[in-house]
């Protein structure tokens, strides 16, 4: 839907490399027609497929049933607890809302849902 019109040469975009995470200003690097693209695809679809809302309520019902005390926000560093319920809560997350993992994490982080280690490497 969103891109459907732009004629891309697919060799010529398969040879642009992905966006890599700058943690310095805790964004992705935008460099080339690819980039954008994707980081375009990304939000769009955390913003049809993913409401505020009830992301916010499901994150809650499942780190309720995790038994996580503390629900609603997701602190994540390099505890074997935390990476654990990380996994289990976006495994739950994108089954849920039938989408990926990153769009997940995208919108997660666009609310302000994740905060990270910063020794994290976020890449992992």
């Amino acid at each position: 839907m969103l891109h459907k019109e732009i004629k891309v040469n697919n060799e010529l975009y398969n040879e642009f490399t992905d966006s890599e995470y700058n943690f310095q200003t805790d964004k992705h690097l935008l460099t080339n027609y690819k980039h954008w693209i994707e980081w375009q695809a990304n939000k769009f679809a955390s913003c049809i497929l993913i409401p505020s809302l009830n992301l916010k309520i499901h994150l809650a019902l499942i780190q309720k049933e995790l038994g996580i005390s503390k629900y609603g926000h997701i602190y994540l560093d390099r505890q074997a607890v935390n990476l654990r319920d990380f996994i289990n809560i976006t495994n739950y997350l994108k089954r849920h809302f039938n989408t990926s993992k990153t769009t997940i994490e995208y919108k997660m982080q666009e609310l302000e849902l994740i905060t990270y280690d910063e020794e994290l490497d976020r890449r992992w």
